[in-house]
C-alpha cells in the first residue's frame, strides 16, 4: 500500500470500529494529514484500493466502503 492508501485504510477502519458504519468521504478527507483538496482526490485513492481488493464497497450507495472481505453487517 502507498502511504495515503494506508492512511485511508485506518482511517476507515478506526471509523468503522468506533461507529458501526463507513465513514463519508468528506470525513476521510478531513481526517488525513495533510488534508487533500478535493474529494475528488479520496474518491481515486478508495477506487484504486477496490480494484486491489483491499476495501470493498457498494456501488451506488453512500457510506459503504470497508475493509475487504470483512461482514460488518454482524456487528451491532
Amino acid at each position: 500500500m502507498t502511504p495515503k492508501e494506508s492512511q485511508v485504510y485506518r482511517i476507515i477502519k478506526t471509523y468503522w470500529d468506533d461507529n458501526n458504519h463507513a465513514p463519508s468521504y468528506k470525513q476521510i478527507q478531513e481526517r488525513m494529514l495533510p488534508q487533500p483538496k478535493s474529494l475528488n482526490s479520496i474518491t481515486q485513492v478508495i477506487n484504486r484500493m477496490c480494484e486491489k481488493k483491499i476495501l470493498e464497497k457498494d456501488f451506488g450507495y453512500r457510506n459503504t466502503v470497508r475493509v475487504y472481505g470483512f461482514d460488518y453487517k454482524d456487528i451491532e
